[in-house]
């Protein structure tokens, strides 16, 4: 799980210069928004690659954080997206994430994360959007975040439970992990294309 992207990272409503201009990505018409924040010991630099023909998908954004004048970022994240078209729902949507982490010009972290599309822009049960009705096996470790409760939980095929002081009866410990990580990750995810893409156009309107 190396996916981590704050809305510290995306956020740019104080930026000290800004501006958006017009490039090209992939041979393709683009817009590229760009921030800079300054404070007294470190210079961030912000930017956002904004395909039109692509429904306005984002498809890259930088964040690069500077100590004082130093020419090489300190910090450098990086998320660029491949989008394609579903043909389904004509929805630009992304296929695949790149994510990359540099220190001092050097890369210390990256992955990437290929999405299969199920379905978009159709009605969706209401059960779908529980344990029971993904499927869940009993017997794996859950995270309920609404119970300030230590105790591990465990899913017994119609509610959460509690269990004080042993692991779960029905999943090998590494296992039950392994799933934990792999939805983790999947959230994460889930919530930087988000972060990103409102951020985006808030930059860019307020800009323009």
């Amino acid at each position: 799980m190396r996916l981590k992207l704050y809305a510290y990272y995306v956020s740019c409503p104080d930026a000290t210069e800004s501006c958006v201009d017009a490039a090209v990505w992939k041979g393709l018409s683009c817009w590229k928004a760009r921030a800079i924040r300054i404070d007294d010991s470190h210079r961030r630099v912000f930017s956002y690659v904004v395909v039109p023909e692509w429904d306005n998908s984002v498809v890259l954004l930088t964040a690069e954080t500077y100590r004082k004048n130093e020419g090489t970022p300190h910090f450098r994240f990086s998320v660029e997206s491949e989008v394609a078209l579903h043909e389904e729902s004509k929805v630009w949507f992304p296929k695949a994430v790149h994510y990359e982490c540099h220190v001092d010009g050097k890369r210390t972290q990256e992955e990437i994360t290929e999405f299969e599309v199920v379905s978009l822009n159709r009605p969706m049960v209401e059960e779908l959007f529980t344990f029971k009705g993904m499927g869940l096996p009993i017997g794996h470790a859950v995270m309920d975040l609404t119970d300030v409760s230590v105790a591990k939980k465990f899913w017994d095929g119609d509610r959460i439970v509690r269990v004080e002081g042993r692991s779960a009866p029905l999943v090998d410990k590494d296992e039950s992990q392994d799933v934990n990580g792999a939805e983790i990750r999947q959230l994460i995810t889930g919530g930087a294309l988000l972060c990103v893409c409102v951020s985006a156009w808030s930059c860019i309107s307020e800009v323009i």
